[in-house]
C-alpha cells in the first residue's frame, strides 16, 4: 500500500467529514482530480488550508468542492469534487450521455488477486481517522464508508500501473457495501461501458464504477 497516496485521499476526506448538516447523507459521485506521483522531494501530503465548499444545493443532492486555500493553489493545484445525496429519496445519479475511455489495461488479474473485504474492525478504524461520526456507518446495520471501498481500489489500481502523473478520475457509488462481504474489481464486461467496476462475488452486483475523465 502506498502510504503517501494514502494520506492524500484521507486529508480530502478528513475535510469533507467536517461538513456540518448533512449527516446520514450519503456519497453518490466523486471526481477526483490529483497528481498521482510523488513531486521530487516530496515526503508528506496535508493541505494547511483545506476547507468543503459546497458549490450547488437542492433538497436532496448537494455537490461539494474540496481544495487548497487560494495562497496554496500554485503549490497544491489538486481537488476533489463530491456529489452527496440524501438516502431513501428518488434521486438517481444521471448517466453520462457518453462515458469516458479509459485507459486500456490488458489484464486487472484473477478474481482471487482482487479480492477485497473489509472487517468492521477496519471500519472502526478509518472511521477514527476520518473523526466520522455518520450515523450510516454505525450500530449493526452498518454500511461501510464509501471512501474506504474507494480508496482500497484506487490504491490496488495504482500499483498496476493504471494512473501515472496529474489524472482525473469519477468513481461512482452504486450500491452500499456490508463489513466482510467479498467484492473483486474487473472490467465492465460490456461494450461501451468502459470503466472498472467493483462488484460482489456471490451476487457480482455492481458496487462502484471508476473511469477515466
Amino acid at each position: 500500500m502506498n502510504d503517501r497516496l494514502k494520506k492524500k485521499l484521507l486529508c480530502f476526506e478528513r475535510s469533507l467529514s467536517t461538513l456540518e448538516g448533512y449527516e446520514g447523507w450519503m456519497i453518490g459521485t466523486t471526481t477526483l482530480h490529483l497528481d498521482w506521483q510523488p513531486k521530487q522531494g516530496e515526503n508528506e501530503f496535508c493541505h494547511t488550508k483545506l476547507t468543503p465548499e459546497i458549490i450547488k444545493k437542492g433538497r436532496s443532492a448537494i455537490r461539494v468542492r474540496i481544495a487548497a486555500a487560494e495562497e496554496e493553489k500554485e503549490r497544491e493545484n489538486e481537488e476533489m469534487e463530491v456529489l452527496l445525496v440524501k438516502p431513501r429519496q428518488s434521486v438517481l445519479v444521471p448517466e453520462k450521455e457518453k462515458m469516458p475511455l479509459m485507459k486500456a489495461i490488458t489484464e486487472l488479474g484473477s478474481e482471487d488477486d482482487d479480492t477485497l473485504a473489509f472487517s468492521r474492525s477496519q471500519m472502526e478504524e478509518y472511521l477514527r481517522e476520518e473523526a466520522d461520526t455518520n450515523p450510516i456507518h454505525q450500530g449493526e446495520a452498518a454500511v461501510l464508508p464509501g471512501f474506504l471501498v474507494m480508496n482500497a481500489c484506487l490504491l490496488r489500481l495504482w500499483k498496476k500501473g493504471w494512473m501515472k502523473g496529474q489524472t482525473a478520475l469519477e468513481v461512482r457509488f452504486l450500491a452500499p457495501l456490508r463489513p466482510d462481504e467479498e467484492v473483486y474489481l474487473s472490467d465492465s464486461g460490456q461494450e461501451g461501458r468502459n470503466a472498472v467496476y467493483l462488484r460482489t462475488k456471490q451476487e457480482g452486483k455492481e458496487i462502484l464504477s471508476i473511469t477515466e475523465k
